[in-house]
């Protein structure tokens, strides 16, 4: 699952969940399409607000970046 399926699922748009985690809406599309790697800091922040796992934040940005490549 990428993280924009996981946003969608939990009904958040790209502009509604960028401003609460503090960064532009072009930044956060680069990152949930794998082409920005996010801080540390970042990925706590998403993990936090989707009420997840910070492993499967970082899983999502990689299986959306494996999409990418193919």
């Amino acid at each position: 699952m990428t993280l924009l399926e996981i946003l969608k699922e939990n009904r958040w748009t790209i502009t509604e969940f960028a401003k609460r985690i503090n960064v532009s809406r072009q930044y956060l599309y680069r990152v949930a399409e794998g082409k920005k790697k996010p801080s540390k800091e970042l990925v706590e922040k998403m993990a936090l607000l989707l009420q997840t796992s910070q492993e499967k934040v970082r899983k999502a940005i990689r299986e959306a970046k494996n999409q990418t490549k193919n």
